[in-house]
């Protein structure tokens, strides 16, 4: 979520793939479309994280999409679980 938090003015959407939480304005993303994707059995980042920020970002009038993958660990990096959705 850095990279959109600071470039948001110039995206089209983003797609952030088991972020870390940390501080979002809402008010920045309002006009993008956001899907976040994490798998539930990430020992790196929490999903919970996920979660937290979906929810603020929604309490801002964001158009968030949540896909959790229930048997994937975390989904980025070689030797993970494919993202099949996009």
């Amino acid at each position: 979520m850095a990279v959109g938090q600071l470039l948001y003015e110039r995206l089209a959407a983003i797609a952030p793939v088991c972020p870390p939480f940390g501080f979002v304005n809402p008010a920045n993303f309002k006009d993008l479309p956001v899907w976040c994707f994490h798998g539930a059995m990430d020992s790196v980042i929490p999903v919970s994280d996920s979660v937290k920020m979906v929810r603020l970002l929604r309490s801002g009038g964001c158009n968030v999409k949540f896909t959790v993958y229930p048997d994937a660990d975390q989904i980025v990096g070689p030797r993970r679980t494919p993202i099949r959705t996009l």
